[in-house]
């Protein structure tokens, strides 16, 4: 294999790797909640909690991940002379 096309499957590596880092923060940074019953005789409600920093970080992953995929094809799919 020629140094573009290792290159090319580390990006690939790197861009499996940034997935599941993105999805294990985005589970981290998603919670569902319960709050008490507020009125006698009603449910208690129900909310989702965003952890903000770990939300952002999930999508820079998610984002660093297709950039990675992109610029491996592009290695592998361009020819030079």
């Amino acid at each position: 294999m020629t140094r573009t096309r290792w290159i090319a499957a580390a990006e690939a590596v790197v861009a499996l790797v940034a997935i599941a880092m993105s999805v294990w923060f985005w589970n981290q940074g998603v919670q569902p909640a319960r709050t008490p019953v507020l009125v006698e005789g009603q449910p208690p409600i129900e909310v989702t909690m965003y952890d903000g920093a770990r939300v952002t970080t999930s999508i820079v992953m998610m984002a660093a991940a297709g950039l990675a995929v992109v610029d491996a094809l592009r290695r592998v799919l361009t020819r030079r002379p």
